[in-house]
């Protein structure tokens, strides 16, 4: 009695019989798994202290944990499911994106207070502009200043926040404008 054994695809092998050893590139899956198992944990940790309490009496600890628990199992799942059907290979990472992104968000941090929003907003319009090379500079113009004029619209008129409008900083000024 012969033995069936199946038939094995030898196109793939080199002529001397060697198998080639597979450099092992993440895939864009696993790599996301890893962010958010990381992202969760550093959330778990931030969290430690926080008093989780209990559902009838709930604590602050209590949202912030479930979300980072929440976060780790996503993870997890995603790794697990990318063993058993691998997606692409991690590529190329253009950073020019967040780069520019969290450049904006620190400007608008920065120059909030001394500049108001008469120059926080075009200088932080600009700088997110600046994240696709595909934006012109005349978008960009227009964009910051439509923006400029909705948000002292909104946070001065509609909920007439105290945030300056402009270098004086002064909310007294701010609100004397919709006066």
């Amino acid at each position: 009695m012969g033995s069936v054994l199946p038939n094995k695809d030898t196109s793939s092998v080199p002529e001397n019989g060697a198998t080639e050893a597979k450099s092992w590139v993440p895939t864009q899956d696993f790599a996301a798994g890893i962010a958010l198992l990381a992202l969760g944990g550093f959330a778990l940790y931030q969290g430690a202290s926080l008093p989780a309490g209990s559902l009838n009496a709930v604590g602050p600890g209590l949202l912030p944990r479930g979300l980072a628990f929440g976060i780790v199992f996503m993870g997890v799942l995603i790794i697990l499911l990318d063993f058993t059907r691998p997606g692409e290979q991690l590529g190329f990472v253009n950073l020019r994106p967040p780069i520019f992104i969290f450049a904006a968000l620190m400007a608008f941090a920065l120059t909030i207070k001394p500049l108001g929003l008469l120059g926080a907003v075009p200088i932080t319009v600009g700088l997110a502009g600046f994240a696709s090379a595909e934006t012109q500079w005349r978008e960009i113009v227009v964009l910051a200043a439509v923006l400029t004029v909705a948000c002292i619209a909104v946070f001065g008129y509609l909920l007439t926040l105290s945030i300056p409008v402009g270098p004086s900083g002064s909310a007294a000024a701010f609100a004397a404008l919709w006066k």
